[in-house]
């Protein structure tokens, strides 16, 4: 990390290192759907993935995201916070 902040990457380990934690394969559903919400609701490719990939395994998990982009999405259950600065 480029400031050396010890404590942003204990949160980064801690995140990754969630037993919660799903790693979802980006397989052909997934890549579809993306692609349909990209077009749709006019995401950037990267937040269409992550949108596909939280509907295509299940659609009543939490997504929780500091962007309001996500709020486009109409199925999607998005739990926004504000980012600590």
């Amino acid at each position: 990390m480029r400031d050396h902040d010890q404590g942003l990457l204990g949160r980064y380990d801690a995140f990754f290192n969630d037993p919660g934690l799903v790693i979802v394969p980006l397989d052909r559903k997934v890549l579809e759907h993306a692609t349909t919400l990209r077009a749709q609701y006019k995401l950037r490719t990267p937040d269409a993935l992550q949108a596909a990939s939280s509907l295509t395994t299940n659609p009543q998990s939490a997504f929780v995201t500091g962007d309001d982009d996500f709020t486009r999405v109409p199925r999607l259950r998005v739990h926004r916070i504000e980012p600590d600065h």
